[in-house]
This record gives C-alpha cells, sequence and structure tokens, in this order.
C-alpha cells in the first residue's frame, strides 16, 4: 500500500509494524502536514469482530439526525 501511496503522489507515507513504531511515529499523527497516510500492519486477531447492534441504515440516520439537529 506505501508504494500504492507513493505512486499517487503522496509525500508522508507510513507504515507501522508494531507498537515501539507506532509509538515513534505518534506526533506526527498530529503535526505532519497532509495528506498524511498510516498504514498499520498488524496481525490477525483472534477474537471475532463484534457485529453493530443496529442496523448500518439506522446507525446512519442517528448520525446524520445528531449532526443535523
Amino acid at each position: 500500500y506505501e508504494q500504492l501511496c507513493r505512486g499517487a503522489g503522496l509525500k508522508n507515507v507510513y507504515s507501522i509494524s508494531d507498537d515501539d513504531d507506532f509509538d515513534a511515529k505518534l506526533d506526527q499523527h498530529f503535526t505532519a502536514e497532509g495528506p498524511v497516510v498510516f498504514i498499520w500492519k498488524i496481525a490477525r486477531a483472534e477474537e471475532p469482530v463484534p457485529k453493530p447492534s443496529r442496523p448500518i441504515r439506522e446507525r446512519a440516520h442517528r448520525l446524520r439526525d445528531a449532526l443535523v439537529g
């Protein structure tokens, strides 16, 4: 993904491979001039992905209503 981003003209592209790497690059999340892309290389989790309690349509409507009043 890093090469795809760079090929698209993005200059600030970083791969994060572990917790120490994350800590080393954390400041750039907030201070680097954008656009900035962080690619997180994480291990597959053993637990299943949690499912939302409400359908996406309902959540989208609730979000819209909360944003526009």
